[in-house]
Order: C-alpha cells, then sequence, then structure tokens
C-alpha cells in the first residue's frame, strides 16, 4: 500500500522497487494525482498496480473508492484491493483511469 503525499511519492517508489519486483507483490496505490505510467517507471513495467481514491467520509468509514488496475492485476489482487477498500465504505471499478 503506497499512502504518501504525492510529491514523495517517486523515491519512495523507487526505493522499495527492488523487493516489490523480486516478491511480484500487488502495490495499491492511494497518492492523488500520480498515474499508473509513472509508477510503473519507478517500480517496473511488470507490477502489478491498482490505483484508488478513497472519498473524505472514509475517515468515517461512508467513503466511497473509485479503482483502477493495470493489464498485471489477477483476478484474486483484485479482490484484495477490493476488500481492503470496501473496509472503508463502497468500491467501485472504473474501467478508464482518472487523474
Amino acid at each position: 500500500m503506497l499512502a504518501v503525499k504525492p510529491q514523495v511519492l517517486g523515491s519512495v517508489a523507487k526505493s522499495a522497487a527492488a523487493l516489490i519486483q523480486q516478491k511480484k507483490s500487488l502495490v495499491v496505490s492511494i497518492a492523488a494525482g500520480i498515474s499508473q505510467q509513472s509508477l510503473s517507471q519507478w517500480l517496473g513495467a511488470d507490477i502489478a498496480i491498482v490505483r484508488c481514491m478513497p472519498n473524505t467520509p472514509a475517515l468515517v468509514l461512508t467513503g466511497a473508492t473509485a479503482l483502477h488496475a493495470n493489464t498485471q492485476v489477477s483476478a484474486e489482487q483484485r479482490d484484495l484491493a477490493e476488500n481492503i477498500m470496501r473496509s472503508v465504505g463502497i468500491a467501485l471499478w472504473v474501467n478508464d483511469e482518472v487523474s
């Protein structure tokens, strides 16, 4: 789970890239405005990435989260990401990534 301020995400992702590549981890990002393309450049092109953006009511467990997966994300990984985000409200998949 990448949940840091967008301005430091690049350095955080680059420092974790080798471990993420080694373990073939699912990466879930909630950093606003950071595209999957940028994440793939920092982490590696073959990494499963889900971008999501919960809204403010998630703080009181009544939020709504939009999720978008890249093509490397398996059905099991989609379920995992969705279950994580459902813990703070509803979660809906979108077909197109929005920044």
